[in-house]
């Protein structure tokens, strides 16, 4: 039955992969040629370039969403999601290069889109990198209050930063479902309600941990997430694992192996934690101007 199911899905991708890096190489060409630079833009064939590397984003990210996690298919369909991610980035950058964001005046809403997605769905130093053409396009109007909030949040916790809209959710394979670290919620509500959004608390999947306790109190606050396994493949929760620091015991994880805790760090120190049961353990340095730590852990019993 498995081995009926996943071949034709291999063979697909394989296919469509072939089929992508062809395309790729001759979109890269064709847009990195100096003498094409010079001609007049061809924005029906622009436009429909861009329209594709939208379908390709939405589609495989609509198919991933709905593959559960642990399963089969869930690593073959999240390797189909990462090439045609670095696909689109080969073909859309060049066109944002070149062109700039073309509006949807000129091409369509899906192709504006395009470059939108193509951004918020790269790696963090392109995004840094293409930040501005998201700036940019916020002003035009090309862009939603929402959308350009997810990608200053998205942004902001890749880099280890709090969260500005407190927009950015995640979940793990453990079953828990946490917000990004916000420093003040108050503040954040009041920044989401400038754009027209409702209250964090309203807006959260229900049963989400929203905030590390304590946060708002703390002067130079960091926040520590742990999610720890008793197995490899984090399928199976480690409950009542310790986070001790400096000998003393500041949190545990609950019964799906998650912690989520606040202490004092200024930027210019180096705090050492260690995440202990029974006699093993194991060291977690925090350090530099970030301010959340993620920790992914494996205790065996």
């Amino acid at each position: 039955m498995e081995r009926h199911f996943l071949c034709p899905v291999i063979h697909s991708l394989t296919i469509n992969h072939m089929k992508q890096t062809i395309l790729i190489a001759l979109l890269v060409l064709h847009f990195s040629n100096p003498s094409q630079a010079q001609q007049q833009p061809n924005f029906k064939q622009i436009t429909t370039t861009l329209e594709q590397a939208y379908e390709r984003d939405q589609s495989i990210r609509e198919r991933f969403a709905k593959t559960p996690m642990n399963t089969p298919e869930y690593k073959i369909v999240r390797d189909s999601l990462r090439y045609i991610d670095s696909t689109n980035q080969a073909i859309v950058f060049p066109i944002l290069e070149q062109y700039n964001w073309l509006k949807s005046n000129v091409t369509s809403k899906n192709a504006s889109a395009a470059f939108y997605y193509v951004i918020q769905h790269a790696e963090l130093p392109a995004q840094i990198k293409y930040a501005r053409y998201m700036d940019e396009a916020y002003k035009a109007k090309e862009i939603s209050h929402l959308d350009y909030a997810r990608f200053v949040d998205r942004l902001l916790f890749r880099q280890g930063k709090f969260q500005r809209y407190g927009l950015q959710q995640a979940s793990d394979p453990l079953g828990n479902v946490y917000c990004y670290p916000m420093k003040n919620i108050e503040e954040v509500n009041k920044q989401r309600a400038s754009l027209g959004f409702g209250k964090v608390e309203d807006d959260v999947t229900a049963g989400s941990i929203v905030m590390a306790p304590g946060v708002e109190q703390l002067t130079h606050p960091n926040v520590f997430i742990g999610h720890v396994s008793n197995d490899s493949n984090f399928k199976e929760p480690a409950e009542n694992v310790e986070i001790l620091l400096n000998g003393t015991v500041i949190g545990k994880t609950n019964a799906k192996g998650f912690v989520y805790i606040a202490l004092e760090r200024p930027y210019n120190e180096e705090v050492t934690l260690t995440i202990q049961r029974g006699a093993k353990s194991q060291n977690f340095v925090l350090k530099g101007e970030k301010d959340f730590f993620e920790y992914w852990g494996v205790f065996k019993p």
